[in-house]
């Protein structure tokens, strides 16, 4: 039995979240004899969580990306803005990576067996980071009589903390801070 004194909804109202390239607003659509109001909530295409206005909204750099990110999921490296994502693209790097780098940069100039016997992994594991972390100019080789050591570059030692926080490590800076 239909109620013929029922008034049909002129206007529905859904909030939405913004898609990747939207940056919240409005949107009106007609639907049968009434419309629909899309609201567009602007939220962190990483973790998903709401930008308020408190919250400061920054964009990934990378022009494959342009991720809106809050500012909590964002990583300031050289002077850009980059999303987790991309970031780690651009380093090419892994965890394991990073532990090696951390050991070259707390020790200033070291050689793999020394990286090998402070992590506790083998030879080979640390000969497999190495040219991951020469590529990303993060480490540079220092040949001392016929054994090569390794030291940080100053990109290396300048970015530290960014790429700990690539990996959600506290570093010993940070602990030493608080």
């Amino acid at each position: 039995m239909s109620t013929e004194n029922e008034k049909p909804t002129l206007i529905e109202e859904r909030l939405e979240r913004a898609p990747r390239d939207l940056y919240g607003g409005r949107m009106l659509e007609k639907k049968g004899k009434g419309f629909t109001r899309r609201i567009f909530v602007l939220t962190c295409d990483s973790c998903g969580l709401r930008i308020g206005n408190e919250d400061r909204l920054r964009a990934c750099t990378t022009d494959e990306c342009k991720a809106k990110i809050c500012e909590s999921c964002s990583i300031s490296y050289e002077a850009q803005t980059y999303c987790r994502h991309c970031l780690k693209s651009k380093l090419g790097i892994d965890e394991s990576d990073f532990d090696v780098l951390n050991v070259i940069i707390a020790a200033k100039r070291i050689g793999i067996p020394a990286i090998a016997n402070q992590l506790e992994v083998s030879l080979q594991s640390v000969r497999k980071s190495l040219p991951r972390l020469l590529k990303a100019n993060l480490i540079r080789p220092r040949a001392v009589s016929v054994f090569t050591q390794f030291e940080p570059t100053p990109i290396a030692i300048y970015n530290q903390l960014a790429i700990a926080k690539l990996f959600d490590i506290t570093t010993q800076t940070e602990r030493d801070e608080d």
